[in-house]
């Protein structure tokens, strides 16, 4: 067989796969250090989330997670409840439940599905469970999926959601969540799958931590089943990560490959787009991997990879049965592809692999010449996608306990310290910086009159670190402190030098997506990327809006009705007009305090008319739960 692609505007045939086709797989998908770094980026992210919630772990999943960052890419989280108890057995349950929990119920009809019947309901009605989430069957009461995710669309008070899916995404449709519970371990449904035979992939290690790991059950039922509302997927999102961040490099590639297939090649087709997702894509990628010698998947050997897995799913199609990886006799294409419809898609699929692989497979780094090495160290190009990713992704939430935050301060120093990248250390000390400022601000008030005190170290201490995040947001943080501690000339030489600086061409950090010219704009900032690391590029071309906690010691006396019943952000450049008018006013300079009021009513507008069509409804870094 031949194979016949069609990425962008890239036409891949024999002569051109020779050419171009490893080079451009490597620079859409990225080099093996990229794809990793993104991974570790994401990783760092959910540990530091979920050590300051316990009741709520935040995953990130999907292709993100997986080190994928193709065009269109969502972020995709699953929003795990901690606070309620799912068990598989309620015989096995030796103490009295301390929790709301649930049992599940199984289904031989519907293999890789469950029910949740409510056994105990301890304690205080949690916001995202509450009673009308149920519904009442001759067992028991069933937790409904429909009226699950319709509490949880009320419940975001400072998101406007929409259902999507299994779950809920933000109006850009940019931000996708799934809310779920966990399973102690997959190995209770999934139990054929640790001991069928395979050959060298998985390893056996992974195949051991995973059968002992959790899975989770997700708000969706299987299709066209009248009472679906009671079922709950069982989903091995978990599991499925740790098995993307075991492929070696050219399975990377491959599974890449196919998934551009998938979103420039078939997604293209209105009359089939529906019936396929690139997540069967993955499940074929999975099978096919553990069916043949590790070494089958080699740089050289790329296109025969692809066409294996390409072959496998076009033999489901035929079949109209794909069977899910860790729970095969759930065929997934149930209710969606069948005897009625699969002709079409056939047709669309076997037009992919039209001419014989095989003389390709010689292609495959012929194009290098020894000039480009597809392992290679990070080009320009692929340090700014990096950082552009690192900068939708950096949000986190706010500690409301100051033991909690400097708990959360140590992890960080730990993971820093033992961290062999670069890079990732300083996505560490950005992490690190955003903490200190949540922590300068859970420190008791300190009267303006006292300068040498314990708290006065620890505001500087923290305030200093807390300057590190990006270009402004700390700084500001430092001179509102000087202000309410009655240091009006230091928090003026502070807000000037903010002000004498063009921050106007800095970029805001956590946007939902960035555009051409955000690029543009930021490499023009930090001229020669390579000579800086990340964080001397965010402190020199980034900027972030100044957070303040309910009840800020950090807030101006005048801005504090912002901050009585929530936290608030300020814009920077509103900020600084701000602090400028307050302290020529206590310094009795009444022309310069009128002077700032103009400026901010102003420059003020002119900021916040642009912060509100380029940054638009940030739902990204609203925290649901709070």
């Amino acid at each position: 067989m031949y194979l016949f692609l069609y990425l962008g505007d890239l036409s891949l045939t024999g002569s051109d796969f020779k050419k171009w086709g490893i080079e451009y797989l490597v620079n859409t998908i990225g080099t093996e250090t990229e794809i990793r770094t993104r991974q570790r980026i994401c990783k760092i992210k959910d540990d530091i989330t979920n050590i300051i919630d316990l009741d709520i772990s935040c995953v990130t999943s999907g292709s993100l997670a997986e080190g994928l960052d193709l065009q269109g890419s969502d972020l995709d989280v699953m929003q795990i409840f901690n606070m309620i108890d799912v068990i598989q057995n309620e015989r096995d349950i030796k103490y009295e439940y301390e929790r709301t929990t649930l049992i599940t119920e199984t289904d031989t009809g519907y293999p890789g599905f469950v029910k949740l019947r409510l056994i105990a309901q301890k304690g205080q009605e949690s916001l995202y469970l509450k009673s009308n989430c149920f519904e009442t069957a001759s067992k028991g009461r069933y937790l409904s999926t429909a009226r699950f995710i319709d509490n949880i669309l009320n419940t975001g008070r400072h998101l406007t959601l929409f259902k999507h899916g299994t779950g809920v995404s933000n109006r850009q449709k940019t931000l996708d969540m799934v809310f779920c519970f966990r399973l102690n371990n997959l190995s209770f449904y999934a139990t054929e799958w640790s001991s069928r035979p395979r050959k060298q992939w998985p390893s056996r290690i992974l195949i051991e931590k995973i059968a002992k790991n959790e899975c989770l059950v997700v708000p969706k039922g299987p299709y066209k089943v009248s009472d679906c509302n009671f079922f709950w997927r069982i989903s091995t999102s978990l599991a499925e990560k740790l098995l993307v961040h075991s492929f070696t490099f050219p399975q990377i590639l491959c599974y890449g490959l196919l998934k551009l297939t998938f979103q420039r090649i078939i997604s293209t087709h209105t009359n089939v787009k529906d019936l396929l997702c690139s997540y069967f894509l993955k499940t074929a990628m999975f099978w096919v991997s553990e069916e043949v010698e590790i070494e089958t998947f080699e740089l050289s050997n790329l296109l025969h990879c692809f066409n294996l897995c390409f072959a496998k799913l076009i033999s489901w199609v035929k079949r109209c049965y794909c069977p899910n990886y860790f729970i095969p006799k759930n065929n997934m294409f149930l209710g969606k592809i069948n005897k009625g419809n699969n002709k079409a898609l056939l047709g669309i699929l076997e037009s992919i692999t039209i001419k014989r692989i095989e003389e390709l497979i010689d292609y495959a780094l012929q194009s290098y010449n020894g000039n480009c090495d597809p392992l290679g160290k990070h080009t320009e190009r692929s340090f700014m996608m990096i950082d552009f990713l690192f900068y939708r992704l950096n949000k986190t939430q706010f500690v409301r306990d100051i033991s909690k935050c400097n708990k959360v301060l140590e992890f960080i120093e730990f993971v820093q310290e033992s961290e062999p990248s670069a890079y990732i250390k300083d996505v560490c000390k950005f992490y690190h910086a955003e903490l200190s400022q949540n922590a300068a601000q859970l420190l008791p008030p300190v009267p303006a009159t006292i300068k040498s005190c314990k708290i006065f170290e620890l505001y500087h201490k923290h305030l200093e670190n807390g300057t590190a995040k990006d270009a402004v947001s700390g700084r500001l943080l430092y001179a509102s402190f000087y202000y309410v501690t009655g240091q009006y000339d230091q928090s003026l030489n502070i807000v000037d030098d903010i002000l004498s600086k063009n921050t106007n061409d800095m970029i805001y950090l956590s946007c939902h997506e960035y555009d051409k010219n955000h690029i543009k704009q930021y490499k023009r900032n930090v001229n020669s990327v390579m000579k800086l690391n990340l964080n001397e590029r965010m402190k020199k071309a980034t900027k972030g809006y100044v957070w303040f906690l309910k009840h800020s010691p950090l807030i101006p006396k005048e801005l504090q009705y912002l901050v009585e019943n929530e936290d608030d952000s300020i814009l920077p450049i509103t900020l600084c007009h701000w602090l400028q008018c307050f302290c020529n006013f206590h310094l009795g300079d009444i022309c310069k305090a009128e002077q700032a009021l103009l400026n901010l009513r102003s420059k003020g507008e002119q900021e916040y008319l642009f912060y509100n069509t380029k940054i638009a409804d940030d739902d990204q870094n609203q925290d649901v739960f709070v």
